[in-house]
């Protein structure tokens, strides 16, 4: 079932659809560290007359042991969804969060991993600013083993979705985040393929 989809109108316009209509995307974005905060969140988004409230879903809280999921988080966010009767659009913290592995989104186990790194000529691994989350590794955009990790994580929780968000609050999953504004630390062609 296609829960949501973006159309061109007649005049060349596009626009939300959710659930067969056109839906306006009024949206507010939080990371929170603490999910704790959701509740207060969601309340206060409500009561702006937000219609969509863009959340982090990180790697590290969806499968921090490799191979072994938890979707607490992600069920935790369609329940007050439903509570507070707004849509979710999830921000995917993954390997691809402005081209960057932040160590507060992606596993240890993946960090660890010096396959998924980028390396330079010398098979050192490559360090690039994060800004506010300090020095990064870079994931190595050509390892198709860490593709097809990252994918499987990820079509966990579309199934996930699929089963248990009933009543659609999650309308769009966002897989890349600000990589245009933060370069391309292991090559533009690359890190585009790698997020199509």
């Amino acid at each position: 079932m296609i829960v949501s989809s973006f159309e061109k109108s007649p005049q060349g316009k596009w626009y939300l659809k959710v659930e067969g209509k056109p839906f306006l995307y009024n949206s507010v974005e939080a990371y929170l560290k603490n999910k704790r905060m959701l509740p207060k969140i969601f309340s206060c988004c409500t009561k702006a007359g937000y219609s969509i409230l863009s959340l982090w879903l990180s790697w590290r809280e969806v499968e921090f042991e490799e191979g072994n999921y938890d979707f607490a988080s992600l069920q935790k966010i369609i329940d007050l969804a439903k509570e507070y009767d707004l849509r979710v659009e999830i921000v995917w913290g993954g390997t691809n969060f402005c081209d960057k592995l932040d160590v507060r989104l992606v596993p240890d186990w993946i960090l660890l991993n010096k396959t998924y790194l980028l390396h330079d000529k010398s098979k050192n691994p490559i360090y690039v600013s994060g800004n506010d989350m300090g020095m990064c590794n870079v994931a190595n955009a050509k390892s198709k083993k860490l593709l097809a990790i990252e994918k499987k994580v990820l079509l966990s929780i579309i199934e996930y979705l699929k089963n248990n968000d009933t009543t659609h609050r999650v309308v769009l999953v966002r897989l890349a985040n600000d990589i245009n504004n933060n370069g391309y630390a292991s090559g533009k062609s690359d890190t585009i393929k790698y997020i199509n």
